[in-house]
């Protein structure tokens, strides 16, 4: 059985707003994955430049790296993605 229309949107607000409730009215949580994502990159350079660290435990920190920096690249580029993908078709079909 499906929800009501909207009622998705509802529930975002909802927790957006339980959110800043808990952290603050300028709460954002793409930021704030960001700003993780940006510490732990900072962590991730350091062992990298540790002689020594095994390679399979920098491939590890590099794999951690890239899982954090993965939702805010997701929330910041699809619609960069979709724009990108737009041209190509419409300057595809010009061309034919």
């Amino acid at each position: 059985m499906s929800g009501k229309k909207g009622m998705v949107h509802k529930n975002r607000q909802f927790l957006l707003n339980r959110l800043q409730d808990m952290y603050g009215e300028h709460f954002d949580p793409v930021i704030q994955m960001s700003e993780n994502a940006v510490k732990i990159q900072a962590l991730v350079d350091s062992v990298l430049d540790d002689l020594e660290v095994t390679l399979k435990e920098k491939l590890e920190v590099l794999i951690l790296a890239i899982n954090a920096w993965e939702k805010p690249a997701q929330y910041t580029n699809a619609k960069r993605w979709c724009n990108f993908c737009s041209v190509i078709s419409i300057s595809m079909a010009a061309k034919s």
